[in-house]
């Protein structure tokens, strides 16, 4: 009888240790630009800009610090894709992201957008119960005043 209490006592043990292996609901989405880390508040897909946004505050509109990635629609595949810049190699077709990231400074807050197509950059995109989840790693970024940066991140949609 005693061996099947230290059997019981052992089971809820165990048991009450497991965890879930899938967290995708709990991750947040997260980058670097130039080694200095951004952490997002809310990730939403808006489906008039057909974009997914990751902010710094809860009212994307008034985002201090956010990443912008666009699609021709929301992408329903997971896979490579190019990044490319709306205002040089035209809107994204599938397979295509658009990405502008914008950070506060002391000076305001500046806008950097994507290189064009023909520098090879692409992004991962993976999908996990229809929310999407882009990881890039080490993306040129350019401002109006061609100063560059360098950024890499994870962007999940909540």
């Amino acid at each position: 009888m005693r061996i099947s209490y230290v059997l019981i006592a052992t089971l809820i043990l165990l048991l009450a240790s497991c965890k879930k292996n899938s967290d995708v609901g709990n991750l947040k989405s997260n980058w670097t630009i130039n080694g200095k880390s951004y952490s997002a508040v809310k990730t939403i897909y808006s489906v008039a800009d057909d974009a997914l946004i990751a902010s710094d505050n809860d009212n994307i509109d008034n985002a201090e610090n956010s990443v912008t990635l666009y699609f021709s629609e929301k992408p329903i595949s997971s896979g490579s894709y190019d990044i490319i810049n709306w205002a040089i190699d035209g809107a994204p077709y599938n397979g295509e992201i658009d990405m502008e990231i914008s950070v506060k400074s002391s000076t305001g807050i500046t806008t950097y957008y994507s290189p064009e197509y023909g520098f090879g950059y692409k992004a991962t995109l993976s999908l996990d119960n229809n929310k999407l989840k882009i990881v890039f790693n080490n993306i040129k970024f350019h401002d109006d005043l061609n100063n560059e940066v360098t950024a890499s991140g994870i962007i999940i949609e909540q």
